[in-house]
């Protein structure tokens, strides 16, 4: 999402060290903490100190805040603190995703079964994240009256 909002890679880099180094230039530098999270074998703790590259910068000006907060909650260190792909899901960057009116760029409806998720896929969400997800609108039994309320 990162590439496709700035239209290049966002970490590039000709091999895994120099990624890394591109990783560091916009995350700044990890903490032994963040490390260890990644990976609780790695004993080195050998790099530079980094400052994180703010994400307004990271981005165009014109890159809605939703997609700023979503980068930084998507690209961090420990992978414990990432969101899951179903929990970026109900994140507001995809809320025009939830508005009824909306429809594809040649105005046709946006493709059928968006909003259809097995429970399996659900678990992870709390019910408030649920609610958020799935518009009153494309909940199974909803009518057009729910759309007015």
């Amino acid at each position: 999402m990162a590439e496709i909002l700035i239209g290049q890679p966002i970490f590039p880099g000709e091999s895994g060290v120099d990624q890394l180094v591109e990783i560091i230039k916009v995350l700044g530098t990890p903490t032994r903490e963040e490390i260890q999270a990644m990976n609780p074998t790695y004993s080195e703790f050998k790099f530079p100190h980094i400052k994180a590259h703010p994400w307004a910068k990271v981005f165009h000006q014109m890159t809605p805040e939703t997609a700023l907060d979503l980068a930084a909650k998507t690209l961090t260190y420990p992978p414990a603190q990432r969101l899951k792909a179903i929990e970026v899901c109900p994140h507001p960057f995809f809320d025009e995703l939830r508005d009824p009116n909306t429809t594809l760029p040649d105005g046709r409806p946006l493709p059928p079964g968006l909003f259809e998720f097995i429970p399996e896929e659900l678990k992870d969400l709390s019910p408030e994240q649920q609610e958020k997800l799935i518009p009153s609108h494309a909940r199974k039994g909803s009518t057009h009256s729910d759309l007015v309320q």
